[in-house]
């Protein structure tokens, strides 16, 4: 589950996260850094990809096709760290709610590489269900999105239009 709660990174990583090291770079004993708007899964799953990828702009191995038909995201990934780090990072134990709250945070933090791996994997969630099914992949329990919902979401998420069609 994503939750409120303090994360240690060193501050070399913590460097490495676009903002949160602005932060942290200008923290004093006087005068901590303060909380940051992002749920401590959502950072600990950018630290990860900044370590691997090399930086906070680059991006995976696997080159995802312009357009995605698929719904199985682990069969576009590449290596098995790309495996590992969706499987249980992303979305461990099959919740989605650590990839949409790491979807925000690589949007706000400008981390496209990042991005564009949880916007596809996003796709492949919901590509193909019915509403219902839409619903549970996007981590909500009920019948059928309703208008008010899609607006909402469309205002959270301003990405959503790139991976779906719902109107």
């Amino acid at each position: 589950a994503c939750e409120d709660a303090y994360v240690l990174i060193s501050q070399k990583n913590a460097s490495a996260l676009p903002k949160i090291g602005d932060a942290v770079a200008k923290a004093t004993a006087e005068t901590p850094a303060g909380p940051i708007p992002f749920k401590a899964a959502a950072v600990i799953a950018a630290n990860h990809w900044t370590e691997h990828v090399g930086g906070a702009k680059n991006t995976s191995t696997a080159k995802f096709p312009e357009k995605v038909a698929h719904t199985e995201f682990p069969s576009l990934l590449q290596t098995d760290w790309e495996k590992d780090f969706f499987g249980k990072h992303l979305c461990k134990g099959g919740s989605t709610e650590v990839l949409f709250q790491t979807t925000k945070l690589a949007e706000a933090l400008g981390m496209d590489g990042l991005l564009e791996f949880c916007i596809v994997a996003i796709s492949c969630a919901i590509r193909g269900k019915s509403n219902h099914e839409m619903a549970i992949a996007l981590g909500r329990d009920v019948e059928a999105i309703e208008p008010d919902d899609l607006a909402a979401g469309r205002e959270e998420y301003p990405w959503g239009a790139e991976v779906s069609a719902i109107e």
